[in-house]
């Protein structure tokens, strides 16, 4: 003669929730008393029951990480384990579509895309340039306004954002080339006698043209 132990069943199989404070209900049916048991992170209500249908509530704090965690929500009828339910929670999630945003002299738009969960918000920033938002919660897309580098130097400056609590950071570079100026002679060689040459040069820039000495003139 073989006689079966009680048994208790769910109607989940898996539990999954996001990064923040959130909860569930899970249906149960079961033969015997029981009671639930859980990770440490999971707290499940009631923890006890009798034989019959029960609704339990499985809720989860805040997942303060960029890591996701599993856990476990184990049914027990009289201490051995007859049913266990995973629990599995994201982290939080912040990702930009570039790391890095070049350009040219002219300047322009760009924009780049954010992949969150959370709320972001960007704590650094060249001065050279302006953002469309400097905060937001969950995806966004964020315009980068360049005015003209009138100059022969190179901009360099990183975006920095981050999440709540400053649990995740991301960084963007951004370059701006300079003006370019482009001599075919850099040297002029003139005899001891009078005379003129000419030179050729490329910009993409404004320019104007001067002598450091008081015997030629341009």
């Amino acid at each position: 003669i073989v006689q079966r132990a009680a048994n208790i069943f769910s109607t989940t199989s898996t539990l999954s929730f996001p990064y923040n404070a959130s909860s569930k209900t899970v249906k149960v049916e079961s033969e015997a008393s029981w009671s639930a048991v859980s990770s440490e992170w999971i707290e499940v209500t009631p923890k006890k029951g009798m034989a019959g249908n029960a609704t339990l509530t499985v809720g989860v704090p805040k997942n303060a990480s960029a890591k996701g965690r599993k856990g476990f929500v184990y049914l027990t009828i009289d201490g051995a384990t007859r049913t266990e339910i995973p629990v599995v929670q994201e982290g939080i999630i912040c990702d930009v579509s570039t790391k890095e945003i070049t350009f040219d002299s002219f300047g322009g738009i760009q924009s780049f895309n954010i992949t969150s969960n959370d709320n972001w918000k960007v704590t650094s920033v060249p001065s050279w340039l302006s953002l469309s938002a400097k905060e937001g919660n969950g995806n966004g897309i964020v315009n980068i306004s360049v005015n003209e580098n009138n100059t022969t130097s190179t901009l360099v400056g990183k975006i920095v954002l981050t999440t709540t609590d400053n649990i995740i950071t991301r960084e963007i570079l951004v370059t701006q080339q300079p003006k370019r100026i482009d001599f075919d002679a850099p040297t002029l060689n003139f005899s001891y006698a009078a005379g003129s040459q000419s030179f050729t040069f490329t910009t993409d820039g404004k320019w104007t043209v001067s002598t450091q000495s008081d015997w030629s003139t341009i």
